[in-house]
């Protein structure tokens, strides 16, 4: 619906060290109301309408668009200081609908947004978190990481939020709160992951595998090849202290393991390098090599 590798930068703005299609961080100079309308334009010409309850102030503007069932959320900020620039974010947040996940038991809804939407239930918390997780795990949701009380979950390209705590102004009952965000990319993980962090740009992937080199290796070459995904050797091949993998689907997309064994489990990262970028990547080498060619001449 929306690559935001694509949206136009406000104008004399330095282009960011990285995008990706589902998230666009960069600073300018625009204040931040005018930062916010120069997107809210291209947004607008594109058939995104922005949904009620925006802000505008001079030191903040934010709103989240909607069109066809997806959303997005944009906000430009003000750093402050004797120099101050705006920092500009967006974010997709894909097309699934809040009110299709599980409604926790014996709960009411709080609050209603777009990009989030929360439940509130006289559930003890412990008890709340756990109906929560095998509710989700039912419905298809594996899990991704966990940070505080906040759980993460994975379905296709959607990563889910859901966060569980106790409420004092709810008279101390059970807040559940889920909140959305597209993934740039697919990369799995494993259900007993012992830890798993997941961020972009760059689209990487972080996980502690409970298990050896050769197990880790094992899972991801029988799950990404039901991806699409084929790895480029037959076995890991070592580098220093660490091994890796490079995988290639026909896209002409790229992903990249490596794999370091510490103690009883496997530390791995995964980086996803996008078709463009990897052509980029191509001609950069070939523009070396040509260089390097001529420079052996002279």
């Amino acid at each position: 619906m929306l690559d935001l590798r694509d949206l136009e930068l406000f104008p004399e703005s330095e282009e960011p060290g990285g995008r990706t299609v589902a998230r666009l961080v960069y600073q300018t100079k625009g204040t931040p109301r005018e930062t916010f309308a120069f997107h809210k334009k291209q947004l607008e010409a594109a058939k995104w309408a922005q949904a009620p309850n925006g802000s505008e102030t001079d030191e903040s503007a934010s709103g989240t668009f909607l069109r066809d069932g997806y959303v997005l959320s944009l906000s430009a900020s003000s750093s402050g200081g004797d120099k101050p620039v705006t920092m500009v974010f967006a974010a997709s947040h894909g097309n699934l609908s809040l009110k299709t996940l599980p409604q926790p038991e014996n709960s009411e809804v709080l609050y209603e947004f777009p990009v989030s939407l929360a439940y509130v239930t006289p559930t003890p918390v412990d008890a709340a978190a756990a109906n929560v997780d095998k509710a989700l795990q039912t419905a298809g949701w594996e899990p991704y990481g966990q940070a505080g009380d906040t759980r993460f979950y994975r379905q296709n390209a959607i990563r889910l939020l859901a966060t569980i705590g106790a409420a004092p102004a709810q008279e101390g009952k059970t807040v559940v709160t889920y909140f959305t965000e597209l993934l740039s990319a697919e990369l799995p993980a494993p259900a007993d992951a012992k830890q798993l962090q997941y961020s972009e740009p760059p689209v990487q992937l972080m996980v502690d595998f409970a298990g050896d080199l050769a197990a880790a290796d094992a899972w991801y070459r029988e799950r990404l090849g039901k991806m699409g995904w084929e790895p480029t050797t037959e076995n890991p091949v070592k580098q220093g202290f660490e091994y890796f993998v490079i995988y290639r689907n026909k896209l002409g997309e790229m992903l990249e393991i490596n794999f370091r064994e510490i103690d009883d489990f496997t530390r791995l990262t995964m980086r996803f390098t996008s078709a463009e970028e990897f052509a980029e990547m191509e001609k950069r080498r070939e523009e070396q090599r040509k260089k390097a060619e001529a420079e052996k001449k002279e």
